[in-house]
């Protein structure tokens, strides 16, 4: 068997990472993947061909039509059994319609049912079971993966797992704090970040910051005078960072069920609309703090309030215990066995 992967990069690096997880997962089966997408930076294209053996550039400029013609050529190569994943929002109803055709198995990434799907699997990687939404906008043979059960993340390590809790079981302080948010850097939500650690008068707080290829920023002698910085740039495996930060402080999004795995409390902000299911059930579950105001002004004093309740470790262990509940043990194996099997 081989499986393809149809990855749009214009959706966000998260995009890819759970793709790699699955590829992840089909190895140890001893299935092939093949990863289809667009060029990215030296170093982004570097871990790709790292973590999938077989890679395919599509051409950035190509349209969908063309792009079609590429892949028939491709997929004639091999006589094995084919599934295509497709992960990303730019691939249309004829797009979906022509590919299925051409495979085995056509199975779809969808984070939000909010358009017409072809396809033979649909997976919702979602906090919600949205099997009900997405019934009415696929074909009646299409099998739907909907719900915290399908959360495309790496399955548990039982030895991370057992030095994680130890780790968070002796806390005693925070000295290590992690920043990110997503794939774009956010100058104003990084100063505001700072600034509220500044003011909860941290001393010698080493601090991670993810932030863009390109992007320069100048911190205030002020914060390097208490917080040791380091600025990270294409940074593709923020567990490991997670795994060694006592604090995060981050988007709503993907890196939520990494955050979960590796139990350590967070303080988040809901950056996108696809982002409300994870904030709405982080609230819910209080197992993480939530900024869901329009207004940044108040950011930094939500922060301020959060991270001295932190302190405590009382609240501490509270927050870490809840957020490592977040998550189901080995949700990908179960997804990839399923996925295979129908």
């Amino acid at each position: 068997m081989n499986f393809y992967f149809r990855i749009s990069l214009k959706a966000g690096l998260g995009h890819l990472f759970r793709c790699v997880n699955i590829a992840k997962e089909l190895r140890k089966k001893k299935i092939d993947s093949i990863f289809i997408l667009e060029r990215g930076t030296k170093k982004l294209n570097k871990f790709i061909k790292k973590n999938v053996s077989n890679v395919y550039f599509i051409d950035k400029k190509v349209n969908l039509k063309n792009e079609i013609i590429q892949l028939e050529k491709l997929l004639k190569f091999s006589k094995k059994k084919k599934f295509f994943l497709i992960d990303g929002y730019n691939f249309n109803l004829n797009y979906q319609k022509i590919i299925q055709k051409k495979v085995d198995k056509l199975i779809l990434i969808s984070d939000i049912p909010n358009s017409l799907y072809f396809c033979d699997i649909l997976i919702n990687p979602s906090i919600v079971d949205n099997t009900k939404k997405y019934k009415t906008l696929v074909q009646k043979k299409t099998y739907i993966y909907s719900g915290k059960k399908y959360i495309l993340i790496n399955n548990f390590n039982k030895k991370d797992q057992v030095k994680i809790k130890k780790k968070r079981n002796n806390f005693k302080e925070i000295k290590k704090v992690f920043i990110s948010f997503g794939g774009n850097t956010n100058s104003e939500l990084i100063f505001s970040s700072l600034n509220a650690l500044y003011l909860s008068n941290f001393k010698n707080v080493k601090v991670y910051i993810t932030i863009s290829k390109d992007t320069k920023l100048k911190i205030p002698n002020k914060f390097r005078s208490q917080l040791d910085i380091v600025f990270l740039k294409e940074i593709y495996n923020l567990s490991s960072y997670y795994k060694i930060c006592d604090l995060a402080i981050g988007s709503c999004g993907h890196s939520t069920w990494e955050r979960s795995v590796n139990m350590i409390p967070s303080i988040c902000i809901n950056l996108a609309k696809n982002q409300n299911s994870i904030s709405n059930l982080l609230l819910k579950t209080k197992s993480a703090f939530v900024f869901k105001s329009n207004n940044l002004k108040f950011f930094e004093k939500f922060l301020v309030k959060k991270i001295n309740f932190l302190k405590e470790k009382k609240n501490y262990m509270n927050y870490s215990n809840k957020i490592s509940c977040l998550v189901q043990k080995k949700p990908l194996s179960n997804l990839v066995n399923k996925v295979i099997k129908d």
